[in-house]
């Protein structure tokens, strides 16, 4: 064999060996890009899924809000029904003295 034929042997070698190379470091590439494409989905799915943990928690916090003010409301109605019911009461038993009834009188007719 001369060297011509050697020469050529190892040109072709190492062509073959670039061209593995090449393909080599596609397939890494193509692996990287699928890794990285993967892990975007990934946080994409867990940001999503927090910003609808965080929706929901926002609405049970307005509707924490709404039933807090309607207890508010209520027991505003509530106390000012039992005001309004002692005042009368109150109010009576106060006329029923001026009639010159007795305080046993004035309970039991309250209690009527």
């Amino acid at each position: 064999m001369c060297i011509r034929d050697r020469d050529r042997e190892y040109e072709e070698k190492l062509e073959k060996a670039r061209t593995r190379y090449r393909q080599l470091i596609d397939q890494q590439n193509q692996y990287d890009s699928a890794i990285e494409s993967l892990r975007d989905q990934s946080d994409n799915q867990r940001v999503a899924a927090a910003q609808i943990r965080f929706k929901a928690a926002l609405e049970m916090e307005q509707e924490r809000e709404r039933i807090r003010e309607a207890h508010n409301v209520m027991q505003r109605e509530r106390s000012n029904a039992a005001k309004l019911t002692r005042s009368s009461h109150l109010k009576e038993a106060s006329r029923l003295r001026a009639e010159g009834k007795s305080p046993d009188d004035v309970i039991s007719a309250l209690r009527a």
